[in-house]
């Protein structure tokens, strides 16, 4: 305040009471004169080189008493420099310095000599002058307002702190113009409700937060201004129902929670509108039927759940409402008997487990209903294997089809003409023919008849003509003719007749 009005007000104050008590006027002109000596003590000041230091203290040059007053410096403008004050020789109240433009870049404030706080006001500008950063330090803290602006001379953020943490008011821009953020602070955590937009004006989120954490109605939108999500939150933990929606608005997830825990009906949708999902939460764990469906109304899957685990049958079907799986869990594992099927309903697995690990026979067939592999399990451990090979003619008719077990033929093994007629038939064990082997014409007719053991010729062997009748018959023994072996004509007649002991080692007929 102007000290001449000071003293104007308080001369005028001393007026009205002198005229009402007339006879305290000696006391009440001795007062005035007290306060003027007292202004215009206060208001003392000198400059920087009209005060010194000794031992500590300081006094104006040539004096004997410590100083009392202010020091004052100025720029080659007139503008202050700084601004300091003294009791008794010691630095005592504010001490404020500005820079060239006018700005406070520095407060520290003392008393009888001892610094109680530090300040410090940083600016930084952009290359066109423009202010970009204005913030304030207490003792190396930020504490107080800090403002940023965008290059254009729009604000871009505006926050308060204390004790270098966000303490009151923060508020965000976009380089439009358009707010951001708005929300308050308390000693570095979220406070009180909160406000976030989108760049084009429509709210992005909106809440409340208590010790950092959601507390409240919490409300989120799509930039298109639809809702996104919606719920409440009690002290970080969801509860009550939850709602989201695609940007459609159509409902996309609905939930319940108590204090953090779902513990109730839930479904999931299509942004279609048909539902996705569908179960029941008891104690937060999956109970009873999780039920999906394909987006085209189709049921996907059914499977009994209980606490939390897939217990009883599981079921799934293709969109076309063939069935895919079925099979049954315990535990979460799969359990026993599983079967899976192609979208064309020709099976293509089956297998038989034991809490989730493979026990028994494992089978699996192609889209033609073709076995292609087949595994035996003893809890967990393949102990065999069959793979089945196929070869095709060009004109799609079958032509070969093998198994192998241990990288050896072992099994079947069939061969076909390309008009589709068997060309041969039997049997192999690993990589040996065994057993019964028969070999067919074109047109279907017998052509001969063999059985091996472990790869050798062993048994009865028949040869026939194209009319059906026998051509020859007899007997291999480790792989050579042996014993009475008959030939016959066309027409059945016999030919002629041999005997064959395998020690010869006669020429095959």
């Amino acid at each position: 305040m102007d000290l001449d009005k000071l003293v104007f007000s308080e001369r005028k104050l001393l007026d009205s009471k002198m005229l009402a008590t007339s006879n305290n006027n000696k006391y009440s002109t001795f007062f005035l004169f007290f306060l003027l000596f007292l202004f215009s003590s206060c208001s003392r000041s000198i400059s920087e080189n009209e005060i010194e230091e000794r031992d500590g203290v300081f006094f104006r040059k040539g004096k004997t008493q410590p100083y009392t007053g202010i020091v004052i410096e100025k720029f080659e403008n007139g503008d202050k420099y700084y601004e300091n004050r003294y009791k008794d020789g010691f630095p005592n109240g504010k001490w404020i310095y500005w820079n060239e433009n006018g700005e406070k870049v520095s407060e520290h404030l003392y008393q009888n000599g001892e610094l109680l706080g530090k300040w410090s006001f940083n600016f930084s500008y952009f290359e066109n002058g423009q202010k970009e950063r204005q913030e304030t330090y207490k003792d190396n803290n930020l504490d107080g307002l800090l403002i940023q602006w965008f290059e254009n001379g729009q604000k871009e953020r505006e926050a308060s702190y204390s004790k270098g943490k966000l303490d009151g008011e923060l508020i965000t821009w976009y380089e439009n113009g358009q707010k951001r953020f708005e929300g308050t602070y308390k000693e570095g955590e979220a406070y009180g409700r909160w406000v976030r937009w989108y760049e084009n004006g429509n709210k992005e989120e909106e809440g409340s937060s208590s010790e950092w954490q959601k507390d409240g109605k919490f409300t989120k939108w799509y930039v298109n201004g639809n809702k996104l999500e919606e719920g409440t939150y009690n002290k970080g933990k969801p509860d009550g129902t939850f709602t989201q929606w695609y940007e459609t608005g159509q409902k996309e997830i609905q939930e319940t929670f108590d204090n953090g825990k779902q513990d109730s009906l839930f479904i999931h949708w299509y942004e279609n509108g048909q539902k996705k999902n569908e179960g029941f939460y008891k104690n937060e764990m999956l109970e009873g039927e999780l039920k999906r469906w394909h987006e085209n109304g189709q049921i996907l899957s059914i499977i009994e759940m209980k606490k939390g685990k897939s217990n009883g049958i599981g079921k799934g079907w293709y969109e076309n409402g063939i069935k895919e799986y079925e099979g049954t869990y315990r535990n979460g594992q799969v359990h026993g008997s599983w079967s899976y099927w192609y979208d064309n309903g020709q099976k293509r697995f089956q297998g038989k487990y034991n809490n989730g690990i493979e026990h028994g026979k494992l089978t699996d067939w192609n889209l033609y209903g073709e076995k292609t592999k087949e595994r035996l399990y003893i809890d967990g451990l393949l102990t065999d294997e069959w793979l089945f090979a196929y070869e095709y003619f060009d004109n799609g008719k079958k032509k070969n089809v093998a198994s192998f077990k241990n990288g050896k033929v072992d099994g079947k093994l069939t061969s076909w003409y390309n008009n589709g007629q068997k060309e041969f038939e039997g049997m192999y064990e690993e990589g040996k023919q065994d057993g019964k082997w028969i070999w067919w014409n074109k047109v279907g007719v017998k052509e001969r008849e063999a059985h091996f053991i472990n790869g050798q010729l062993n048994g009865k062997r028949i040869y026939w003509y194209e009319n059906g009748n026998k051509w020859a018959e007899g007997n291999y023994l480790n792989g050579e003719k042996n014993g009475k072996w008959i030939y016959y004509n066309k027409d059945g007649s016999i030919q002629s007749v041999e005997n064959h002991n395998k020690n010869l080692n006669k020429k095959d007929q």
